[in-house]
């Protein structure tokens, strides 16, 4: 009998000793996850730390260099990390809100030359009124189904439908939500397409040839981008590119045409003992003199991106 309660009473001490050290086991494990949250937290905050010095450097840039109006990069090495920023200016494309007129109803001129656009990159011409049923004023609709009545009957993971925006674009990721608009669709039009709070010109001096020949099609919209590349600036005024012999035989107005910038993405990639970061901004920048001082950096957006994305544009959507 003493032999029994023995071996009871060592199976329980040794029942006890497993459940202690389970238990212990867990305990250190949490406690080593957790310490390592807090570490990668500490890295990932440092990091960010660096892209934001990343986008505050683009904004000395931009108030350094008045005639910025081309991309412009670099790459820096901060302790312990890596820091790219590049500087895009978004005035070389073609602003989604200029299809919205002064009054709220769809601009038939900018319609043409959105169509156009999508024309030279193969894509759906009906996708142009869709995008101007989103941001115009009216509930009528110019494309297939592009107005409320349309959109009520999409099904989304909540199980209903929604409205159409009927005011100006926010962000190019809008484009998800406007019929016929998928993520590779966005992604082959957001190198020529931009969102930006005001209807503004293009930039001659950096638009691609489509936005180009979309703006002017009886011109060649190579020899415009060949023509820039060889001038230090660019061209001064909207009456010397005119009056230029690449520009023979244009009919255009001239206020859809500009030579300077007044909005720039920056998109800054950087790490920080191997943990990334990802921020873009939508800044704008307005000069009332010639002189530093008198530049003024606003910011109209900033987002950090997931950290899943590789190359960080404005086509990377949550």
């Amino acid at each position: 009998m003493n032999q029994w309660v023995k071996g009871v009473a060592l199976i329980s001490m040794l029942l006890l000793l497993t459940l202690v050290t389970v238990l212990t086991s867990n305990m250190l494990y949490q406690n080593t996850l957790e310490i390592k949250r807090h570490q990668t937290q500490t890295l990932s905050a440092q990091a960010s730390e660096y892209a934001r010095g990343g986008i505050a450097l683009a904004e000395i840039w931009l108030r350094q260099n008045a005639s910025l109006s081309m991309e412009q990069s670099g790459v820096f090495q901060p302790p312990g990390g890596n820091l790219a920023i590049q500087v895009s200016d978004e005035m070389g494309k073609f602003n989604l809100n200029n299809l919205r007129g002064k009054n709220g109803a769809m601009d038939q001129t900018q319609l043409v030359i959105f169509r156009r656009l999508l024309l030279a990159l193969g894509l759906d011409q009906s996708l142009a009124p869709a995008v101007g049923d989103w941001v115009d004023a009216d509930i009528s609709s110019s494309g297939y189904n592009s107005e409320d009545l349309g959109y009520s009957m999409i099904g989304t993971r909540e199980g209903r439908g929604y409205r159409a925006a009927n005011r100006a674009m926010a962000h190019i990721s809008e484009l998800l939500l406007v019929r016929g608009f998928t993520p590779a669709i966005v992604d082959k039009l957001s190198p020529y397409v931009t969102v930006l709070p005001h209807t503004t010109p293009v930039n001659i001096n950096s638009a691609s040839q489509p936005v180009i020949e979309a703006l002017m099609p009886d011109i060649d919209g190579q020899s415009v981008v060949q023509t820039v590349q060889q001038k230090l600036s660019g061209f001064v005024d909207i009456e010397s590119f005119l009056k230029h012999h690449v520009s023979a035989g244009v009919d255009i107005p001239a206020q859809l045409l500009t030579t300077s910038s007044q909005y720039y993405l920056i998109t800054v990639k950087a790490s920080y003992q191997q943990q990334p970061a990802q921020w873009q901004a939508l800044l704008s920048r307005a000069q009332e003199k010639e002189t530093a001082a008198a530049v003024q950096i606003h910011t109209v957006w900033l987002r950090q991106l997931p950290f899943w994305a590789t190359a960080p544009t404005l086509n990377n959507y949550e």
